[in-house]
């Protein structure tokens, strides 16, 4: 019986051209969309390299100093964490396996002959390349002996090379800039550039940075790695326990120093439908997933009510078949069966297209280089098998709800009034 309704669809599709290609045009661009999406949202919250860790990694990223003003109003600063807080208590943390340092980025120039290359800088320790996963195309990573004695030698990005060195080895040779020269000794895959931790184009130890090592505020980050994501409960504990014992005096105009340690997820998409002064991130996560649920909903509607009106068009045209069908004996439920087989069938098909138009959509950002329109940098985002299945779990669903009001609706119909064009 399948495979009569199979064959039957098809002749119903090459029979009724038009119908047949504006669902296909409605499917296919409904999925192309759904699936760019998807695969960017999956792309941003997934452990893709070099955050392969992410998943059992927290992010300290900010650290607030705060005192009471009267009439209940609360005055403060804020920056990313200082050498003091960070040698003084954020090391002597136990439970992490491991933390790693980092900078925020920094503008440098270099020159390639006469030619300005403008880079951005980060100063990392050697426990960020054991956090980060790297690939490295040419070299290795510098050692904490290196950062300990302060050498000057540097990670460049694979884009930072072409720019500064060509097709040529850079391995062993100098990189100047206007704050002096450091020796290349790895060349790395360049990072996208809305991963905060990864994204630069030169990465020099950060012990040779200039700061004042007395500061509880500055312009680091810290990586704290878990050796499983259950230890995030403990990490946050200690964390917090760590922060009650900052000593205060040398900023005496501040009462209470505030900081979180928060999951990638949690800095990346939360931190926004976070509201002042709110520590618990469930509610940013529900506030978060309403508003992707809305925007879904909202998305999937238009077309999943422009295919109802089509599929009530299509089978009102076929309701003389219909009622020579219920005259000879047909059920309703054999007739609903049918409709929805053929709307399944057809949405698969536009869901088919949909995947190798995104796939060539996809395929020609990476090729421009995600560079333009707002892309962030070196973003080459994969359609893999998850965002598939997503993708066509949507249509299924789409085609069966689109496809079973229509096709109950005509079955439903007495056999006069079906052979009558389903008009009394």
């Amino acid at each position: 019986m399948l495979k009569n309704y199979i064959k039957t669809a098809f002749k119903v599709f090459l029979r009724r051209k038009f119908f047949t290609f504006v669902s296909l045009f409605g499917i296919c661009f409904t999925l192309t969309v759904l699936m760019v999406v998807t695969a960017t949202l999956e792309y941003t919250i997934a452990s893709y390299p070099p955050e392969v860790n992410a998943d059992r990694t927290l992010v300290v990223s900010e650290v607030g100093l705060e005192r009471d003003l009267p009439e209940g109003n609360i005055t403060g600063i804020r920056s990313g964490v200082g050498s003091e807080l960070m040698d003084s208590y954020i090391r002597k943390l136990q439970v992490p396996e491991k933390i790693a340092l980092y900078s925020r980025r920094e503008a440098v120039v270099s020159y390639r002959g006469d030619d300005r290359v403008d880079l951005e800088l980060m100063y990392v320790d050697a426990n960020y390349w054991q956090v980060l996963k790297f690939t490295f195309r040419e070299g290795r990573p510098f050692t904490e002996q290196e950062n300990r004695e302060r050498s000057r030698v540097a990670v460049i990005s694979k884009s930072a090379k072409m720019k500064l060195f060509g097709y040529n080895s850079p391995l062993g040779l100098e990189l100047p800039t206007l704050s002096g020269n450091y020796l290349v000794v790895g060349v790395v895959a360049d990072a996208p550039r809305f991963r905060e931790a990864a994204f630069a184009d030169l990465w020099v130890p950060i012990s040779s940075r200039r700061e004042e090592a007395t500061e509880l505020l500055g312009n680091l980050q810290v990586l704290l790695l878990a050796r499983n994501p259950r230890d995030f409960p403990q990490i946050k504990a200690e964390f917090n326990t760590m922060l009650a014992q900052v000593d205060l005096s040398k900023v005496p105009s501040f009462e209470r120093i505030e900081s979180n340690a928060e999951t990638v997820l949690d800095t990346r998409l939360f931190s926004e439908y976070r509201r002042p002064g709110e520590q618990d991130t469930r509610l940013a996560q529900l506030r978060w997933l309403g508003t992707m649920l809305g925007a879904a909903l909202l998305f999937m509607a238009l077309p999943a009510l422009s295919l109802v009106n089509l599929n009530v068009s299509r089978i009102l045209e076929r309701a003389p078949e219909i009622g020579v069908r219920k005259a000879f004996g047909a059920s309703s439920w054999t007739l609903v069966g049918q409709f929805l087989v053929e709307n399944v069938l057809l949405t698969s098909i536009g869901g088919m297209l949909g995947f190798v138009l995104a796939y060539g959509l996809m395929a020609f950002f990476a090729w421009v280089g995600f560079n333009w329109g707002g892309w962030p940098e070196y973003t080459e985002i994969p359609l893999n098998y998850r965002v598939f299945f997503w993708g066509m779990g949507f249509i299924l669903v789409l085609g069966l709800l689109s496809g079973l009001y229509p096709a109950w609706r005509m079955a439903k119909l007495h056999p006069a009034l079906a052979l009558r064009g389903g008009k009394a």
